[in-house]
Formats: structure tokens, sequence, C-alpha cells
């Protein structure tokens, strides 16, 4: 409560606080959300939107936001949090997309251990269980569907296809899940292409980026983008 009381009453507390301290940070959050202080909770959830965004192009840069080093590692409390409140739904997508592919897949049924062996709620779990299995299907048919259109057709280089093939093989060899995470998954650079099917592929890859991202909040049963965002002005 007294990290809650300076931040209202005490000028410029708030601002000098809130990206050193996660305690004080988590206070306010709940606290806001407890008392319905809009001004107070609009800030915070701002700055949070900034490392759990609504938008694909945020959610590339959310490394840079001031919070990230606070933040980092502790989604769980976030998603505790969130479900607490429809203010903080538009959260969720994100916080626990991170949930799913940031931690060991252990973490998620026996707990965080650095989060103070923090438990979900059992539907949330089995909501991430479910989820990762729905976006693994997903990402598997949409390189299926697209895979012709990484490539040109007027390609006269017999290096780009088996190029492309080694890549994915060496991403299901020697890290698993990273071949269906593909909002982290960065360009194919590893590989020569030729110049043309680079850009093909980039762009083949970002359009399927775009299209999970878009279908994020729906794999753990939540209102689409624009909902949550309206919830969060509300």
């Amino acid at each position: 409560m007294t990290h809650f009381l300076r931040a209202i009453f005490k000028p410029g507390h708030y601002d000098q606080t809130i990206t050193k301290d996660f305690t004080f940070f988590m206070s306010i959050l709940r606290l806001s959300v407890k008392y319905d202080a809009a001004v107070l909770r609009s800030q915070v959830v701002s700055q949070l939107s900034q490392y759990f965004p609504t938008t694909l192009h945020a959610w590339d840069d959310r490394d840079d936001c001031s919070l990230a080093h606070l933040l980092k590692g502790r989604e769980p409390i976030i998603v505790d949090t969130a479900l607490t409140s429809t203010h903080l739904s538009c959260l969720l997508p994100a916080a626990l997309y991170m949930c799913c592919w940031d931690h060991p897949l252990e973490c998620l049924i026996d707990g965080f251990p650095a989060n103070g062996c923090r438990f979900l709620p059992w539907p949330t779990v089995r909501s991430c269980l479910l989820a990762k299995e729905k976006m693994r299907n997903d990402v598997r048919i949409l390189f299926k569907e697209r895979a012709l259109l990484m490539f040109s057709w007027y390609c006269r280089s017999s290096r780009c296809i088996p190029g492309l093939d080694r890549w994915r093989v060496q991403l299901e060899e020697e890290q698993l899940d990273n071949l269906y995470n593909v909002l982290s998954l960065g360009e194919p650079d590893s590989i020569e292409l030729c110049s043309e099917c680079a850009e093909l592929c980039e762009g083949t890859i970002a359009d399927i980026r775009a299209e999970i991202w878009s279908r994020l909040p729906s794999y753990f049963g939540l209102p689409d983008w624009r909902a949550l965002r309206q919830r969060a002005t509300d």
C-alpha cells in the first residue's frame, strides 16, 4: 500500500521507481486494479504492453522496452495477475506465448522455479498445452502450403531448395521447437540462397508470422486482438 500511495501523492515517485523495482511495479499493478485507479492502471498497462504487446511490430521490439530487464522470465507472475482483471487481458496472449515457448515444458506442469515455483491454474496450463500443439500444427500446414512460394519459378540455382531443406532439418534436430516458434524465428541467413529466392523466402516467413500472430489470442481461448485492446481502455 505504501508504494501505491507514494505513486499517487508523491510527484515523480512513479516515474523514478517503476523501471527499477519489480516489487514496486507489481504492487502498483495489483492495487490499481483492486481499487480501480484508472489513471495509474492505464499507465502500468501501457508500459506492460510494450513487453506484452498486441501487435507483431511491437513484439519484435519488446526487448528494447524500459521494463524488459524487470519482466524477462517473470511471465508467469504477469499471467497470474492478468487473469484477475479484464483490463489486463490484452497482456495475456503474448505472456502465455512466452510461458509456452520461453520456458521448459516441465515448468508449465511442475511450476516455474525462477518464480518461486509458481503454478499457473490448471485450466491455464491446459490451455497452454493445447495452444502449443495447435500452433505447431498451423505452422506445419502454413509451411507446407507456402513452400513453393519461397522460391522463384525462374531460379536456376541448384542450392536453393536443398539449402532451405537443410535449414529446416537442422532446426528440427538441434533446437526442436524452434521451427514452430515462428514468432521468435530469425530469417534463414545461415543458408545460401540466390537474391531472388532469399527475398521470396523472407516474405513468406513474414506472412506466416503475421498469420500466426493474428490467431494468437484464439489459441488460448481469448477474444480477438481488437476486443482485447478495447477491454484495456474500457
